[in-house]
């Protein structure tokens, strides 16, 4: 139980600030953070960075993420980090 508490906080804890705001908005976080899912808690993560959220399907939001990847291009005013 202590090894599955500090994975958990570890995760948390090397998401970017908005994440953990956007996992609490969510129907299963009540769930994950009081059983300290570390699986639940990945797969939210995924969800979220894939913009697989509660009110899209998943297959269409894939479908997006793939396209939204391949017909991206780095404009002359952008930087590496954007």
């Amino acid at each position: 139980m202590e090894n599955k508490s500090k994975v958990y906080h570890l995760i948390l804890c090397q998401c970017p600030p908005e994440l953990p705001k956007h996992l609490k908005s969510m129907e299963l976080w009540d769930k994950t953070s009081s059983e300290l899912d570390v699986v639940n808690l990945l797969n939210m993560v995924r969800a979220i960075c894939l913009k697989h959220d509660e009110t899209k399907q998943g297959i269409i939001s894939a479908v997006n993420s793939d396209i939204r990847f391949y017909t991206f291009r780095q404009g002359k005013e952008m930087s590496c980090d954007e």
